[in-house]
C-alpha cells in the first residue's frame, strides 16, 4: 500500500498530462481559387488603381496577382475608361483622361484572360469634407505586452460637414521621417541623410450616424513611440480621409471585425464577407472585394523634435554601430576577413586613417530609406 498519496497523485497527474498532449494536424479543406478585388475611385488627381488577385493557401505568404485582365471604369451614361496593367495584378486609370467627380456614378467592369466576366453594383462618389486639424499631444500608451506603457506622440483627428451629408468616413495615413546615420563617409556624402515612409495596414473607420451634428472629434489616429528614430529630427503625417457610403462602411466594418477577432474558440467564426461584385454569369460564385467610389481630403502636419519633453532620449536606432580609426593600420586585410567593413581613408600629418565599421548601414543610409529629398518636405 502506498503510504504517500500526495506522490501518487503527482505521478498520475503526470501521466495523465502526458497522455493528453498529442500533435493534432487538422484536416482542412483545400482552399477556394477566389478573385479578390480591391479598387476606389476618387476625386484626386492621382490615377485610381484596382488590385486584382486570387486567395492563397494558408502555406502560402504572398498573393497571386490576376494578370491579363481587361478592367474598365464606366460612369453613369457607360462611357468606358480603360485601365492599363503597370504591374502585375496592378491596374491604373490614366490621371489626364479620368478623374471621379462628387457627385458622380461608377461601375467596374472585368473580363479575365479565361474569358469570365465580372461587374460591380453602380456606386456614387460624395465629396468628402476637408480635415479640419490633426491634434498631436505627448502620451503614454499601453502596449501588447501587460502592465508594459509607452510614451510618444498621438495624433488626434478632427473633421467636420457642416451639410450633415457625410456620415460615414475611412482614414489611412502615411508618414516618413528623416533620419541620418551615425558616420559620414568622405566620397559618400549624399548617403548620410535619408527618408523613410510607412503607410497605414489597420482599417479605421468612423461614423456620424447616431449623432446629431456631423462632427467628429480627437479620433485617435495614429500613435508614434519615442523608442524609435522617427521623432529624432524631423516627421511628418499625411492623413486621407474619405467619404464613404453606408454599405462600404458595414463592408469595412464586417471585415474589421473578423480580423480583429480571431485566434480564440470563441471568437466567431471566420466567414466570406460579401462585397459588391459579382459574376455576370454565376452570380453564385464567391467573390471577395469591394469596389467604391469616395470623395477624398488630406492634411500634412510636420512634427520636429523640440514637441517632446525636453527630458526625452530619442535613440538613433544605430545603437549597434562600432567603428575603428586606424593609422596606417598593418593588419588591415586580416580586419577585412574578420567582418569588418570599410568606410573611407585619407591622410592627416602624412598618416594614412583608415575608418572601418562593423555594418554598412552605420554610414549608408540608403540601405533603409531613401536619400531623395520628398518634394513636400521642408527646406533647410
Amino acid at each position: 500500500m502506498n503510504k504517500n498519496p500526495q506522490i501518487t497523485g503527482l505521478i498520475l497527474l503526470a501521466v495523465i498530462s502526458h497522455a493528453c498532449i498529442e500533435t493534432f494536424y487538422p484536416d482542412i479543406e483545400e482552399y477556394e481559387n477566389i478573385l479578390v478585388v480591391d479598387g476606389m475611385v476618387t476625386d484626386e488627381k492621382n490615377p485610381c488603381l484596382v488590385r486584382l488577385s486570387r486567395t492563397f493557401s494558408y502555406e502560402d505568404f504572398n498573393s497571386n496577382p490576376e494578370t491579363g485582365a481587361t478592367v474598365i471604369i464606366l460612369d453613369a451614361e457607360g462611357l468606358p475608361f480603360d485601365l492599363e496593367e503597370i504591374s502585375p495584378g496592378n491596374y491604373y486609370t490614366d490621371s489626364s483622361s479620368f478623374r471621379g467627380k462628387a457627385g458622380g456614378r461608377y461601375q467596374l467592369h472585368i473580363i479575365l484572360a479565361d474569358g469570365k466576366e465580372y461587374q460591380s453594383d453602380y456606386v456614387m462618389l460624395k465629396k468628402a469634407p476637408p480635415v479640419e486639424n490633426l491634434d498631436v499631444r505627448y502620451e503614454k500608451k499601453e502596449t501588447r505586452t501587460q502592465d508594459v506603457v509607452t510614451d510618444g506622440l498621438q495624433f488626434y483627428l478632427n473633421t467636420y460637414d457642416p451639410q450633415n451629408e457625410t456620415r460615414y468616413y475611412r482614414w489611412e495615413w502615411e508618414e516618413t521621417w528623416e533620419f541620418t546615420v551615425p558616420m559620414q563617409a568622405a566620397d559618400k556624402a549624399d548617403r548620410y541623410k535619408c527618408w523613410k515612409s510607412n503607410g497605414s495596414r489597420s482599417i479605421m473607420l468612423g461614423n456620424t450616424n447616431h449623432l446629431t451634428s456631423d462632427r467628429i472629434i480627437d479620433y485617435p489616429l495614429h500613435f508614434v513611440s519615442d523608442e524609435t528614430n522617427r521623432l529624432r529630427i524631423l516627421y511628418s503625417l499625411l492623413v486621407r480621409q474619405y467619404a464613404i457610403s453606408q454599405a462600404a462602411y458595414e463592408f469595412w466594418k464586417m471585415h474589421d471585425d473578423l480580423s480583429e477577432n480571431s485566434g480564440t474558440l470563441f471568437d466567431p467564426i471566420p466567414t466570406k464577407v460579401a462585397g459588391n461584385i459579382y459574376n455576370l454569369t454565376d452570380p453564385g460564385e464567391p467573390v471577395l472585394g469591394y469596389f467604391e467610389a469616395s470623395g477624398a481630403s488630406t492634411r500634412r502636419v510636420f512634427v520636429s523634435n523640440d514637441l517632446l519633453p525636453k527630458h526625452v532620449f530619442v535613440p538613433g536606432d544605430f545603437e549597434f554601430c562600432k567603428f575603428l580609426v586606424l593609422e596606417d593600420p598593418p593588419n588591415l586585410a586580416y580586419l577585412l576577413n574578420s567582418g569588418w567593413v570599410y568606410i573611407d581613408e585619407y591622410y592627416d600629418m602624412n598618416k594614412l586613417i583608415v575608418r572601418l565599421t562593423n555594418n554598412p548601414k552605420c554610414y549608408d543610409c540608403t540601405l533603409t530609406g531613401s536619400n531623395k529629398r520628398p518634394d513636400y518636405w521642408p527646406a533647410e
